[in-house]
């Protein structure tokens, strides 16, 4: 955005959050292709196909390929959020301001240094929050540097408490693990049930 400046910074989503969401679209796309293996429209379509001798890999391959449905559904519902809660979600930091994302894409609350009160340290890794001065309301986000972060706020002359205080708000990331969780064991039952398969036959 032309107001803030140019970019000086950018954090992507932790390292926990990253691992996480691989692990999570790992499980998913093995648990689909797994299910494919197990399912009759796939023994029917390999007899169909005759391809008994194909290797199992390129059987699920080939069957899919056919049949787009399930895989179009996974990268929708899984890989698309997996990646921008991962890799793309962030927090950026620029000449005269700082973009925050607060979850949904493109969801953004923007914040120049001139309306920042003061800033605390919520986790001395990873985790800490700006007050407003028009509102008083505290936003509190994730960062991978905080030490750059605090070099940052600093030269724009914003004070701080570098001591590590516990808030209610300080949880934000799990809430987000516990969604990513959540979601993934949804998404597995739904696999299992035969939902999607249904939906595209």
């Amino acid at each position: 955005m032309k107001k803030l400046g140019k970019k000086i910074y950018r954090s992507s989503s932790i390292l926990t959050v990253k691992i996480i969401a691989v692990l999570i679209f790992s499980i998913l796309f093995l648990n689909l292709n797994f299910q494919t293996l197990t399912s009759a429209e796939f023994n029917q379509f390999i007899l169909e196909q005759n391809i008994e001798k194909f290797g199992k890999i390129s059987q699920v391959l080939k069957f899919h390929w056919v049949y787009p449905g399930e895989y179009l559904f996974f990268f929708i519902t899984v890989c698309l959020p997996a990646i921008y809660y991962g890799f793309v979600r962030g927090v950026s930091f620029h000449e005269r301001g700082v973009l925050i994302n607060k979850g949904l894409p493109f969801f953004n609350s923007v914040v120049l240094y001139d309306q920042i009160l003061h800033y605390e340290i919520i986790h001395p890794k990873f985790f800490l929050a700006i007050r407003q001065k028009d509102t008083g309301d505290d936003i509190l986000f994730t960062v991978n540097d905080v030490d750059r972060v605090l070099a940052i706020l600093d030269q724009n002359n914003i004070s701080g408490d570098l001591g590590v205080k516990a808030k209610r708000d300080a949880s934000a990331h799990q809430k987000l693990l516990i969604f990513f969780m959540a979601s993934g064991v949804m998404m597995a039952l739904i696999q299992y049930s035969g939902f999607i398969r249904g939906l595209f036959r």
